[in-house]
């Protein structure tokens, strides 16, 4: 008699979640628990660019989608009949060389006072400095700018401020693959699936909650018996976190995010297991930085920092080649293109049919 292949699985899918959530939480917390691996004077500097420097912290948003919008689907076909999915999708995200450095500009106030007492004056003083920065994750040095002083009794200006950019933080700048999992589960009726994702990390200094989530519909039903599948997606993350780090900083910063991406896909199957499917199309992310948090709490020193920051991530267009091996133990290996690249790596899936 010909064993059903889910019959073994259908008692451990208790078991298996769990495993997959504690995974998950794995994946997540090293990107969560960098601000107390880079030192006191570090964390100081990267909480005060939530308020004032956001292209310092911008590659967060960019990371934060293509993480967020990967994964998502496991074939470019939907069954007819009822199906189920239970799997935790893991992604591994490329931090790019785009996510290391930024381009910039700073006022030459000196120069500026110059040009406003001697508006036909002719000089090489520029009233704004282009610089090449370093983001959080930069790996090199930030640039020494020359500005200039403004000597208001002989209206001339002379050489003076040099002013240091931001380098890079050497703990994170070190790092150059992210890994990201999230629980999901779908279900599935006349070719058209619902996705659910969540995740929450309840702890003392870090609170995190992140529910996602999808749709697909297959145009099946417009090509019957053929082996090439049609669908369309469209998925949705949302990011809620706080941050309250006791010790000598008092307060809480917040972040929220979103995160979204609409696809084509297409597939080829043969034989009913494997599965070739592309995907194309656009994603966005963004996050909002709030709250409010003092710095040196607990010396003369103290300084208020209110983060408000908004930053859009650089996500745009997207596409991905997977291939899917569809043997009710589902699994999907793919290389995704787009901000950033990526692999995904779902080896933990079970689908019932």
């Amino acid at each position: 008699m010909t064993r059903h292949p889910f019959r073994s699985v259908r008692p451990s899918i208790n078991r298996t979640m769990r495993r997959m959530v504690l995974q998950g939480c794995v994946l997540i917390l090293p990107a969560l628990i960098v601000p107390p691996m880079i030192g006191a004077a570090s964390v100081n500097d990267v909480v005060k660019s939530f308020e004032s420097n956001k292209e310092y912290v911008k590659p967060f948003a960019t990371l934060f989608g293509s993480a967020a919008n990967s994964g998502w689907n496991q074939s470019a076909s939907i069954a007819r009949g009822f199906s189920f999915y239970l799997g935790m999708p893991i992604n591994l995200v490329q931090i790019s060389d785009d996510d290391r450095t930024f381009k910039g500009s700073i006022p030459d106030n000196g120069c500026i006072a110059y040009h406003k007492d001697n508006p036909s004056g002719k000089t090489s003083c520029p009233e704004s400095i282009g610089y090449t920065g370093q983001t959080i994750f930069g790996k090199g040095k930030g640039p020494t700018l020359s500005m200039h002083n403004y000597d208001l009794a002989t209206k001339t200006v002379t050489p003076g401020i040099d002013t240091l950019t931001s380098d890079g933080l050497a703990g994170v700048a070190a790092m150059n693959w992210i890994p990201f999992g999230m629980p999901q589960i779908g279900i599935s009726y006349y070719h058209t699936e619902l996705k659910l994702r969540y995740i929450a990390l309840p702890l003392q200094v870090v609170s995190m909650s992140m529910p996602g989530f999808g749709l697909q519909h297959d145009f099946a039903w417009a090509m019957p018996n053929s082996p090439v599948h049609a669908s369309l997606a469209a998925n949705w993350t949302l990011l809620s976190a706080e941050w309250t780090p006791g010790g000598d900083i008092s307060g809480k910063m917040k972040l929220d995010g979103s995160a979204a991406t609409y696809n084509a896909l297409a597939g080829w199957t043969w034989k009913n297991w494997l599965e070739v499917f592309t995907e194309i199309g656009w994603e966005t992310a963004s996050l909002k930085s709030s709250g409010s948090l003092i710095l040196n709490a607990k010396k003369s020193t103290a300084e208020l920092v209110k983060p408000n920051l908004t930053m859009e991530g650089r996500n745009g267009f997207r596409m991905s080649l997977n291939l899917a091996f569809h043997l009710g133990y589902d699994a999907v290996l793919g290389q995704n293109i787009g901000a950033d690249f990526g692999n995904q790596v779902s080896v933990l899936a079970y689908r019932y049919k």
